[in-house]
């Protein structure tokens, strides 16, 4: 890719499209994505989402009208988008892609951001945290440590973020005490257990104004924390819960991803002569959406809060001048075997989203 800013590809400009194979910059569509579907798919379900070869058989390679142009860094600063020579598809491959295209949010939902995993998550940063300022990793340099929160800044500490991170830290924390080290380990102790933080309820954004109007970051979840303790009837502790925001979609926020794809008529591949760059373009048809749903979830670590917590956040909902209609919650998914524990109920591209 560009390198310092330039306008450029480094290596094979004049094949700009082999980049595309394994990470594509114009519609996401790419193998490193078909496999990832079908591997994860068959690692949580057992069934793999089918690898269709019809991405690989069918691939073509066209010039075509830049599909984003206020994102490419070869356009974005050009008054007219550019042309691009990349991966196009015969316009047979367009419910093909759409199906493709509808398992990422599937995914996203089911396994990824699913209710159980997140609860896993947020325990695993909560336990992070608390380690950061007292755990030390050292580096290469002689004398020079770093905290967690720093490892990523220098590949030898970086490389010591195992799988195994916890239980070093709790290796640690049992034979040198530092402010809060109780915690962790009954922290670590309960997470074990899968005593995990529990899911209390979850709410649809996009059928009320919240779309627009909240800021989606961390000062607008210390906002709603505190909107559902006052609306508490009784004195909850603040640190005991967790709000979690999800954007979830099919790979272009809100957008159409067969829109940023580009097609060819079956006819001129058919009688296109070895070497002769086609012509490609969008497809005509639009599909209404939603492309993406956002949501807002609670959780909590104490199950006897669950209830009250729930009354509450739908109480704070209710009120909210941020909301005018009623609150639309989500049905329970069964996912079989993929249920992490009994008693718990379970953001590729661009911004910080699923």
């Amino acid at each position: 890719g560009p390198r310092n800013g330039g306008t450029e590809f480094q290596g094979r400009p004049e094949k700009e499209f082999l980049y595309d194979v394994v990470s594509n910059r114009h519609s996401g569509l790419d193998v490193d994505k078909i496999d990832y579907f079908s591997r994860d798919s068959q690692r949580t379900m057992g069934a793999p989402h089918p690898k269709d070869d019809i991405f690989t058989i069918e691939a073509r390679v066209a010039r075509a009208d830049c599909p984003r142009p206020e994102k490419c860094f070869q356009c974005k600063h050009k008054r007219h988008p550019g042309k691009h020579l990349m991966i196009c598809y015969p316009k047979k491959c367009v419910k093909k892609a759409r199906k493709f295209f509808e398992f990422r949010p599937y995914l996203h939902s089911e396994v990824y951001t699913h209710k159980n995993a997140k609860a896993a998550d947020i325990d695993v940063m909560n336990m992070l945290q608390m380690a950061d300022p007292y755990y030390p990793i050292k580096t290469s340099t002689p004398g020079k440590i770093l905290p967690i929160s720093k490892a990523m800044n220098d590949p030898s500490a970086y490389l010591q973020l195992t799988d195994s991170i916890l239980d070093q830290i709790k290796v640690y924390a049992q034979h040198k005490e530092w402010d809060g080290s109780e915690k962790f380990l009954e922290a670590h102790e309960r997470y074990s257990a899968r005593k995990l933080t529990k899911f209390v309820y979850e709410v649809s954004t996009d059928e009320h104004p919240i779309s627009t109007e909240l800021r989606w970051n961390e000062e607008e979840k210390q906002e709603i924390t505190n909107g559902v303790l006052k609306e508490c009837y009784e004195e909850i502790d603040p640190s005991s819960i967790t709000i979690e925001f999800l954007n979830i979609h099919q790979g272009r926020g809100k957008d159409d991803p067969v829109k940023f794809m580009r097609f060819v008529d079956r006819s001129e591949c058919k009688s296109a002569r070895a070497g002769q760059i086609l012509e490609a373009t969008q497809f005509p048809g639009n599909r209404n959406g939603p492309f993406q749903e956002r949501r807002i979830r609670l959780f909590t670590r104490h199950s006897k809060d669950i209830d009250k917590l729930k009354d509450a956040f739908r109480r704070w909902f209710d009120s909210s001048a941020k909301f005018n209609s009623a609150v639309s919650s989500f049905d329970e998914v069964d996912m079989g075997p993929f249920q992490v524990t009994q008693d718990s109920e379970l953001d590729d591209d661009d911004e910080t989203s699923y």
